[in-house]
Protein backbone atom coordinates (compact mmCIF):
# COMPACT_ATOMS: atom_id res chain seq x y z
CA UNK A 1 0.00 0.00 0.00
CA UNK A 2 1.31 3.40 -0.90
CA UNK A 3 1.34 6.21 1.58
CA UNK A 4 0.18 9.66 0.66
CA UNK A 5 1.44 12.96 2.00
CA UNK A 6 -2.15 14.15 2.52
CA UNK A 7 -5.57 12.48 2.48
CA UNK A 8 -6.73 13.43 -1.02
CA UNK A 9 -6.89 16.19 -3.56
CA UNK A 10 -9.85 17.16 -5.65
CA UNK A 11 -9.22 17.60 -9.36
CA UNK A 12 -11.63 19.74 -11.31
CA UNK A 13 -11.72 18.49 -14.89
CA UNK A 14 -12.69 20.11 -18.16
CA UNK A 15 -12.43 18.88 -21.73
CA UNK A 16 -12.94 21.69 -24.22
CA UNK A 17 -13.60 21.43 -27.96
CA UNK A 18 -14.35 24.05 -30.55
CA UNK A 19 -17.94 23.58 -31.68
CA UNK A 20 -17.06 21.97 -35.01
CA UNK A 21 -14.70 19.52 -33.31
CA UNK A 22 -17.39 18.63 -30.76
CA UNK A 23 -19.75 17.74 -33.61
CA UNK A 24 -17.02 15.67 -35.27
CA UNK A 25 -16.37 13.84 -32.00
CA UNK A 26 -20.06 13.01 -31.66
CA UNK A 27 -20.05 11.60 -35.20
CA UNK A 28 -17.10 9.36 -34.30
CA UNK A 29 -18.55 8.26 -30.95
CA UNK A 30 -21.98 7.51 -32.42
CA UNK A 31 -20.66 5.80 -35.57
CA UNK A 32 -22.19 8.45 -37.83
CA UNK A 33 -20.93 9.68 -41.17
CA UNK A 34 -18.65 12.72 -40.82
CA UNK A 35 -20.62 15.96 -40.88
CA UNK A 36 -23.88 14.37 -39.68
CA UNK A 37 -24.11 16.09 -36.28
CA UNK A 38 -25.25 19.70 -36.53
CA UNK A 39 -26.88 20.18 -33.11
CA UNK A 40 -25.98 18.94 -29.65
CA UNK A 41 -29.08 16.98 -28.67
CA UNK A 42 -29.42 14.97 -25.47
CA UNK A 43 -27.72 11.87 -26.93
CA UNK A 44 -24.83 13.92 -28.35
CA UNK A 45 -24.30 15.67 -25.02
CA UNK A 46 -24.38 12.34 -23.19
CA UNK A 47 -21.76 10.88 -25.56
CA UNK A 48 -19.44 13.87 -25.12
CA UNK A 49 -19.90 13.84 -21.33
CA UNK A 50 -19.10 10.14 -21.09
CA UNK A 51 -16.05 10.46 -23.33
CA UNK A 52 -14.91 13.48 -21.29
CA UNK A 53 -15.38 11.57 -18.06
CA UNK A 54 -13.36 8.60 -19.32
CA UNK A 55 -10.59 10.77 -20.77
CA UNK A 56 -10.29 13.13 -17.84
CA UNK A 57 -10.32 10.20 -15.40
CA UNK A 58 -7.49 8.53 -17.32
CA UNK A 59 -5.44 11.74 -17.36
CA UNK A 60 -6.04 12.55 -13.70
CA UNK A 61 -5.49 8.95 -12.55
CA UNK A 62 -2.15 8.84 -14.40
CA UNK A 63 -1.14 12.11 -12.78
CA UNK A 64 -2.28 10.86 -9.37
CA UNK A 65 -0.38 7.58 -9.76
CA UNK A 66 2.78 9.46 -10.74
CA UNK A 67 2.49 11.73 -7.70
CA UNK A 68 1.21 8.95 -5.40
CA UNK A 69 -1.94 10.87 -4.53
CA UNK A 70 -5.43 9.84 -3.64
CA UNK A 71 -7.68 11.79 -5.97
CA UNK A 72 -11.32 12.68 -5.61
CA UNK A 73 -12.75 13.57 -9.00
CA UNK A 74 -15.15 16.43 -9.34
CA UNK A 75 -17.70 15.34 -11.94
CA UNK A 76 -17.13 16.94 -15.33
CA UNK A 77 -19.95 18.93 -16.83
CA UNK A 78 -20.89 19.71 -20.40
CA UNK A 79 -20.88 23.30 -21.58
CA UNK A 80 -21.09 24.77 -25.02
CA UNK A 81 -20.26 28.44 -25.31
CA UNK A 82 -17.40 30.68 -26.27
CA UNK A 83 -14.10 29.39 -24.83
CA UNK A 84 -13.71 32.38 -22.50
CA UNK A 85 -17.16 31.79 -21.00
CA UNK A 86 -16.39 28.11 -20.39
CA UNK A 87 -13.08 28.93 -18.72
CA UNK A 88 -14.77 31.61 -16.62
CA UNK A 89 -17.19 28.93 -15.40
CA UNK A 90 -14.26 26.68 -14.46
CA UNK A 91 -12.64 29.53 -12.50
CA UNK A 92 -15.91 30.16 -10.66
CA UNK A 93 -16.13 26.44 -9.85
CA UNK A 94 -12.66 26.65 -8.32
CA UNK A 95 -13.80 29.44 -6.05
CA UNK A 96 -11.64 32.07 -7.73
CA UNK A 97 -8.69 30.86 -5.65
CA UNK A 98 -6.81 28.50 -7.96
CA UNK A 99 -4.14 29.93 -10.21
CA UNK A 100 -2.74 26.57 -11.24
CA UNK A 101 -3.92 24.03 -13.79
CA UNK A 102 -2.45 21.21 -15.83
CA UNK A 103 -3.24 21.72 -19.49
CA UNK A 104 -3.05 19.02 -22.17
CA UNK A 105 -3.62 19.47 -25.87
CA UNK A 106 -5.37 16.38 -27.16
CA UNK A 107 -5.52 15.23 -30.74
CA UNK A 108 -7.85 12.39 -31.71
CA UNK A 109 -7.12 10.96 -35.13
CA UNK A 110 -9.83 8.82 -36.70
CA UNK A 111 -9.60 7.78 -40.35
CA UNK A 112 -7.11 10.63 -40.98
CA UNK A 113 -9.50 13.20 -39.44
CA UNK A 114 -7.95 15.16 -36.59
CA UNK A 115 -10.20 16.27 -33.72
CA UNK A 116 -8.45 18.71 -31.40
CA UNK A 117 -9.45 19.26 -27.80
CA UNK A 118 -7.98 20.72 -24.62
CA UNK A 119 -7.97 18.98 -21.25
CA UNK A 120 -7.73 21.04 -18.06
CA UNK A 121 -7.05 19.45 -14.69
CA UNK A 122 -7.01 21.83 -11.76
CA UNK A 123 -6.46 20.83 -8.15
CA UNK A 124 -8.36 22.36 -5.30
CA UNK A 125 -6.50 25.45 -4.05
CA UNK A 126 -5.49 23.77 -0.77
CA UNK A 127 -3.53 21.09 -2.65
CA UNK A 128 -1.53 23.22 -5.09
CA UNK A 129 1.51 23.80 -2.84
CA UNK A 130 1.62 20.14 -1.85
CA UNK A 131 1.45 19.03 -5.50
CA UNK A 132 4.21 21.44 -6.50
CA UNK A 133 6.36 20.06 -3.66
CA UNK A 134 5.79 16.49 -4.87
CA UNK A 135 6.62 17.44 -8.46
CA UNK A 136 9.84 19.15 -7.33
CA UNK A 137 10.85 16.01 -5.45
CA UNK A 138 9.96 13.63 -8.28
CA UNK A 139 11.24 15.49 -11.33
CA UNK A 140 13.54 18.11 -9.84
CA UNK A 141 11.53 21.15 -10.87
Amino acid sequence: PRSTPFPYTTLFRSLVFKEAYAYSMVDVLMGLDPGTTKVMDEMAISAIEEMGNIMSSAFSNALADFMELKVMHAPPAFGMDMAAAILDAVVVQLGLNADEAVFFNTNFVVDSESIIGHMFLSPDPESVDKIIKILKEKVGL
